[in-house]
């Protein structure tokens, strides 16, 4: 799922339980929406993200970069821009 704030949510004719297309640059998943507003404004929240291993089921680690941070090697993946609009599958 996909937490909202009700406002976005709102501006974008999205409502608590429907199915989202999550897209960024790289690629796109899909998520049923929960809108909530312990989220802040303009953020949304992917919850419950796993790496899907080559299967063709997508995850929101589709529209994150395969980039590593130079120091550690570590994921460079917690934030990201994503447009959210309603799924027309």
């Amino acid at each position: 799922r996909v937490l909202m704030h009700p406002r976005d949510a709102s501006a974008r004719g999205l409502e608590e339980g429907c199915r989202v297309r999550i897209e960024s640059t790289r690629g796109y998943c899909y998520r049923e929406l929960q809108v909530s507003d312990a989220v802040r404004p303009s953020v949304a929240i992917a919850v419950n993200g796993y790496w899907g291993g080559g299967s063709t089921q997508q995850t929101i680690n589709w529209t994150t970069s395969d980039t590593l941070a130079a120091v550690a090697g570590q994921s460079t993946i917690q934030s990201n821009r994503v447009e959210i609009e309603r799924a027309n599958e």
